[in-house]
């Protein structure tokens, strides 16, 4: 009876399963989704490019306001009053008047020379045009 029992149990410890029904029928399911899958193609953007000389494009700037920390105003590497700050405003505006203002302030600047120049831009540009860069 031990005999029988050693003999089963080593049947049944030398078993294998045996995977390659389950390969086949993983690669007939791949190849049925790669077969049937439906891929898109994807439109582009056609880009027309022009002929002309590009030294005529012309690089619109928004006009930029550097308030400094000693309450001085620069515009263009040019240092400005606050009384001559909205007549460049103006000028830069006529000469670009798709183009807004970006008035950067920093920290130290005291209120009177940011809300002056901010008054400024305002009166210029109108309150959408214009973008504060306020240094932390």
């Amino acid at each position: 009876m031990r005999n029988i029992f050693l003999k089963n149990l080593e049947k049944n410890h030398d078993a294998d399963v045996d995977l390659t029904p389950m390969l086949d029928v993983v690669f007939i399911l791949l190849i049925f989704f790669v077969v049937t899958a439906v891929f898109i193609k994807e439109r582009g953007v056609e880009v027309s490019r022009s002929d002309n000389d590009q030294s005529n494009i012309i690089d619109l700037e928004p006009v930029v306001v550097h308030l400094l920390g000693n309450g001085k105003i620069r515009i263009d590497d040019e240092y400005v009053s606050t009384l001559s700050l909205r007549a460049r405003m103006q000028a830069h505006h006529a000469e670009f008047p798709e183009m807004g203002a970006i008035i950067s302030a920093h920290p130290d600047v005291n209120m009177e020379t940011f809300t002056s120049a901010l008054d400024a831009a305002r009166q210029v540009f109108g309150h959408d045009e214009i973008v504060l860069d306020l240094k932390a």
